[in-house]
This record gives C-alpha cells, structure tokens and sequence, in this order.
C-alpha cells in the first residue's frame, strides 16, 4: 500500500491538506466501486484493479472515511494553531461550503493533480479513453445516499460551486457519448484555482482578455487629486465600514493613466487589504459581426467577473477591475456577480458603457476625465522636481488639457532622456518648455486617423502668398491660439468669459484661393496635425448617430491636440431648415451640436466654404474668426507663377510672368495647374521650361474654366501697344 499523509500529525505546507484530501477521495473512489453494479456478479471487480488502486480494501470502507475525515480536521486545527495557510480551508470559509461540496470540489480537482487518481477514475467508469469526470460521476461519487446526493445536487446549481466559479461546467466534444445531458457534461477547475488550492500564485499573461495581479502587501505613490476627488476617496472607506449590506461598488471613469489603479491600490492600503488589479478585455470584432457575437462578448465577461471575485474573495482583498472595452455592455448578470463578491470591488473604465449606472444601481461614481490647471500644475511640479529650466512654465504646461499623471511623468522621464543626447560642452540648465512640450504631444494615444483623413502640405509659412488682409487674419488666429492658455487659465480670464471658448475659423473663398493649402500651413506654424472630415461620412440617417460620431472626432482630436478641418462647410451650415417634419428638427440639432462642440474644443476647428453668403448668419456669429481669400490681384499672381516653378527643372530665362500674370486671372490652384501642365509639355517635347511651354498650360486652364482670351486683346498684348505709341 503506498505511503500518505494519512500517517502524518500535521501539516508543514499549504498543498499538505489538499494531498490529504486526496486521501479521502481515494477512499470515496473505493466506495463507489463496491457500490456499482458489475457485468460478472463471480468477479470482485477490487481484485481486477491495476496498479493504481492497489491500495484499495473494500473492508470497513465507512469506517475508514470516518477516521481519515477526523484526522484531517486535527491535523488542520494544528496548522491553524502553528499560522499555516490552509487553502482548502480557505476556500471553505470563504464561501461557506459544506463538507459535501468540499468533497466534490476535491474530487473534480483529483484527477487534474494525481495521475494515478486520473487513471482511477477512467477504470471506475470502465472507459480509459475518457479523461475529464462528469457531472453524473463526482454526485455519485461524494453522496452517501439518495438524501446527499439531492442536496448536492441543489447546492451545485444554485450555490458557489458554480456561481463563484470554484468548478466549472464544460461541454463535452461533438459526438461524444449522451453528450447534449446536463449529468454527462464535463467537470474541471482553472488553472488558477488549482494554484490556489496547491498553495502555488498562478501569474496570468493576459491570454484569454483576462489578466490578474496580486499584491498582498500593496503600497502606492502619494496622490495629487483634485479636493472634490480627494474626499470622494477618504470617504469611501467609511461607507464600507458602516455599511450594513452588500456596498455599492466605486466606479472610477477616466482615460489611461488617469491613475484609476493607484487610486484602488491606495483604498486597499486605507482598508487594510490585499489588492488585486484585473484587466478584462473582451475581443473586438467589426460592426455586423459584434452584433453577432455580442451573446458571446456578454458570457466572456460574465466568466472574467466571476473569476475576479472568486479570487478576491479568497484573498480577502480589494478587487480592482478594469474595463478595456469601451463599448463593453455591461448588464444585470454582470452586476449581480459584482453584488454578491462578498469583497469591495472598484471598478475603472475609460467611459461610461452602456447601461452600466443602471446595472450597477447607483454606484459611486468618480469621474477623472478632467483635471483642474491647479492640480495639473502640482503633477508637473512634482514630476519635475528641480529639472526645469524656468518655473513659470509650469502654469502653462498645466494649460494642457487631457494629459493624464501617468502621461506627465512619462514626458518628463522622456525629456530627460532626450537632454542627455544635447552638444558636447552645453550647460544642462534643466528641461525647457519646448522640449517638454514634444515630449508630452509623443505621449498621447488617439484613433483620428481612423475617423479623418490627415492633411500635408509641402513648403512652409513664407510659401503662402495672400492678400495683406488675409495675411493678418491669420496671424491673428495663430497669435489666439498661442495665446490661449496663458490668458484663459494663467491670467485666469477663463473665469469671466465661462463658456464658448473654442478657436474657430471660416475660411471663405473661390476654389483655388489658397484655404486648405493656408490652413496646413497654419497647422505647421502651430505644431499641430491637421484632419480633414468628411460630413458626408459623418451625417447619418438615423437619429442621434451623427452627433455620436461628432462625439467621438472631437474625444480624439481632444487626445491628439488636433486642427480640425471641414471642407464645404455651407452643405451642412446653408440657412436653418424650416422645422416642418422630426427629420428637420434633428438636422438643426446635429449642427447646433456641432457648433457647440466647436465653441468647446481646446483645439482650433476650420470651416472651409466656397460660398460664404449661404452660411446662415446666425451660425456665423458663433464663429471666432471670418478670414477672406480673394481671387489673387495681379501682384499676388505674378508671386504665386515665380514661385510655382520646379526647383530642379531646366527652366529657361526667357520667361515674362508679368506677362502671365497679366492675362490670366487665375487662383493659386489654377497657376498651379498650368504650370504642371507646362511642365508636362516640356519633359514630353525635350523642351525647357519656357514663356511658350507656360503661356500654352495658361491657356488650356483659362479656357476651361469658361475664358476666352483673344489674340491680340490681352492686358499684355494691349501694354504693349501703349508703350510703342509712347
């Protein structure tokens, strides 16, 4: 007979009790052999036993049980007494299990840990090619009799043994045996509660959408918080100590790095208990295909959250548990399980998922999507210590928006980096606002691309040529946006104005004049990307749609620090639609909606149309700034040919753009196209870049925009003539 722990006084590790326990189901095996009906009544199916039951003796099986269930109970008191953890212990306590339902949690564990048990159990049910144990066998083989074996059955499906997820249910393989009963599905436990019970702290590596870390011995960095957010956290605590029933979970909402965990971490540390952080992220598919799978989404969540607050309630700790997903719904089911954790469960997500207050039934809820400058100020003082070349930065580093605490210390750590790679023999002074300022835009994660098209412009600011009025609008809008922050937030006059603080701009004028190359431009002046949206893409027939899909451009443009550009903007901005029908009364909405995001973004919005007169005037008022491009006057043209040229082309001398930009009265983009259309000529003919090859390309796009220029009566033409007369 082989030797086991049976014959020990006491255990002298946690995986002790559970190898004992072992024991029992050996035991529990030897019975339910004797008691099951065998082909050859001749035979006693004991002696048929191979190597791995040798130690089974039907004499005195009752009595056995008895004694081993005795002696375990002594050895685990002992433990207790010399401070050994006893996870099956534990995990009793914890979910406060019968004996009954102990044993069977040992017996689906048995044969995933002992091969021998495994090999037992397939002789048992007479089948070898059978591994995994069914529903139907562990009743049979924990009841002791038919009134056991009713309980049993009544706790697996409404108590913990499944509901916490300390077993779980499995479908068997198509095509297997009775497969489709309820009694003949498999029985197994995961792989981190055969850690638990073995004493071992299974790591998870994320497989799955699922990862947890513990921590029995939290600590956490000291908190920067805004005061509203501050008492929220130290009031927490004393909500759970006086609360009489289940508490309502605390539900933090902010973007990454918002410090959503260390606000968790540090409620643990207040309340005396291990912290556990998951992360829960369930797949994402396209549109038609999440509405197919969304049953799935909801179970994969379902099995996440009631292995989180198993896990946390064994440990006894503060579960923290962040939702990925922000289009994740979260349902009744979902709440129930947070509801009956039997530990304090913080929950984090970057936005409020659908139906998730309600679910939850009034949670508290503390929202971290915004910072004020004041606290913003203090992370970056705290970050960068005595590293800054001037403190009065701070104030407008803090300016920024939408910068979480984690986004701070990682531009800070970056810009240091990045100061060690500064020319030999140059004094380090600390870290210029500049720097700091790249270093911070790095960080920032957004999906605009997925939204927008990005707009690049060749050459640079000096490049533009437009009439001096338009010239200073635009230095006029650069001056607001750089401006901004220090008036509003440093010099505090954000305080008097309130709302409609938003940079945005009309750019009016004929095709070709110069409004989508000036903006790009002036995105580059300002450091900035800029995103062309497509209204035809945004709007939506469907009612609210359009305004979620505006939401959602000016959240990422938010994060990126974007120039927002709208090209024809009189198509959605023409005059207001007479509000006969719902359909014109939510067209007027989505364009208010869409103004009143505009006067709220931190970034500079431009409106492009060709036709400013169909603007409908009320919107216009609630515009920044109105910038003209004209048609080009004859100086603006003969710039705009000189510098349309190709810097490395074989360009001749005998070029008059006087001449040019005497007879044709084109845009920028019309001169742009003549001269690509004169280049071609040229390269095709082996010719220069000459006055003939220009004048040809002028031509063709004078007269196909409906011009007729008649030989001999051109402005040049008739220049001339004057000067000879003279």
């Amino acid at each position: 007979m082989t030797e086991h722990l049976s014959h020990r006084t006491q255990y002298s590790h946690p995986r002790d009790q559970l190898m004992d326990g072992l024991d029992r189901i050996r035991l529990l095996l030897e019975r339910y052999i004797v008691r099951r009906p065998w082909p050859r009544r001749n035979e006693n199916p004991l002696e048929m036993l191979s190597d791995d039951l040798r130690w089974a003796n039907p004499n005195g099986i009752a009595a056995r049980l008895t004694a081993q269930r005795a002696a375990e109970r002594r050895r685990a008191e002992a433990a207790l007494f010399n401070e050994i953890e006893l996870p099956v212990s534990q995990v009793q306590a914890a979910f406060s299990l019968s004996d009954l339902e102990v044993e069977f949690l040992l017996a689906a564990v048995a044969w995933q840990v002992d091969d021998g048990l495994s090999r037992a159990y397939s002789f048992a049910w007479n089948d070898y090619l059978r591994i995994v144990p069914t529903i139907g066998f562990l009743l049979d083989l924990v009841a002791d009799g038919p009134e056991s074996l009713a309980s049993l059955r009544r706790s697996l499906f409404n108590g913990p043994l499944l509901r916490a997820r300390l077993v779980h249910i499995v479908q068997p393989p198509r095509g297997a045996d009775r497969a489709d009963t309820l009694i003949h599905r498999h029985v197994r436990t995961d792989e981190r509660m055969l850690g638990w019970l073995l004493g071992e702290e299974v790591r998870d590596d994320g497989v799955g959408g699922l990862e947890i870390v513990i921590d029995r011995e939290p600590s956490a960095p000291s908190l920067i918080l805004d005061d509203p957010v501050r008492k929220s956290l130290e009031n927490y605590p004393k909500y759970l100590r006086k609360s009489r029933k289940e508490p309502a979970p605390l539900l933090l909402v902010g973007p990454t790095g918002a410090g959503k965990r260390t606000m968790a971490c540090s409620l643990a540390i207040q309340l005396g208990l291990p912290f556990l952080a998951a992360r829960v992220e369930v797949e994402t598919w396209d549109e038609q295909e999440r509405q197919l799978k969304q049953d799935t989404r909801d179970r994969t969540l379902l099995e996440h959250l009631r292995i989180i607050a198993r896990d946390a309630r064994l440990l006894g700790a503060l579960g923290y548990v962040e939702l990925a997903d922000p289009d994740t719904i979260f349902g009744r089911r979902h709440a129930a399980v947070v509801a009956e954790a039997g530990t304090p469960l913080v929950i984090g997500v970057s936005d409020l998922p659908p139906g998730l207050l309600d679910a939850l039934g009034m949670p508290m809820v503390i929202d971290l999507r915004a910072t004020t400058p004041e606290t913003r100020q203090a992370l970056w003082a705290n970050a960068l210590g005595d590293n800054i070349e001037d403190e009065s930065v701070i104030p407008l580093l803090a300016a920024t928006a939408g910068v979480t605490p984690a986004m701070i210390h990682r531009s800070v750590r970056l810009a240091t980096e990045q100061q060690k790679f500064r020319p030999n023999g140059q004094k380090n002074t600390g870290l210029t606002y500049e720097l700091l300022e790249r270093t911070t835009r790095l960080q920032v994660e957004h999906s605009l691309e997925q939204l927008a098209d990005r707009v690049r412009v060749p050459g640079k600011w000096e490049d533009l040529i437009v009439q001096e009025s338009t010239a200073d609008s635009l230095d006029e809008v650069i001056a607001f946006a750089r401006q901004r922050r220090q008036v509003l937030d440093v010099w505090g006059l954000r305080s008097r104005i309130g709302y409609g603080t938003g940079l945005s701009v009309l750019f009016s004028g004929d095709p070709g004049t110069g409004k989508t190359f000036a903006a790009g431009l002036l995105a580059k002046r300002l450091g900035a990307e800029l995103y062309r949206i497509d209204l035809s893409q945004v709007v939506d027939k469907y009612i609210g749609e359009t305004e979620k899909r505006l939401g959602r451009i000016f959240d990422e443009a938010e994060r990126a620090e974007a120039i927002l550009l709208f090209d024809e903007a009189d198509s959605l901005f023409g005059g207001r639609t007479a509000v006969g029908s719902a359909t014109d009364r939510y067209a007027n909405l989505e364009v208010n909606y869409l103004l009143q995001r505009m006067e709220d973004y931190e970034g500079v919005t431009i409106l492009t149309t060709n036709f400013e007169a169909a603007i409908d005037e009320a919107f216009m008022r609630r515009l920044r700034f109105k910038v003209n491009f004209p048609t080009p006057k004859m100086d603006e043209r003969l710039r705009l040919w000189q510098s349309m040229l190709p810097p490395h082309g074989p360009v001749s001398d005998d070029i008059d753009f006087t001449e040019l930009a005497e007879d044709f009265e084109l845009t920028g983009g019309l001169i742009k196209n003549a001269v690509l259309r004169a280049c071609i000529i040229a390269a095709e003919n082996g010719t220069e870049i000459n006055h003939e090859t220009l004048m040809e390309g002028a031509q063709r796009e004078h007269s196909e925009q409906g011009y007729l220029v008649r030989e001999g009566d051109s402005p040049s033409q008739r220049r001339r003539e004057r000067d000879d007369d003279m």
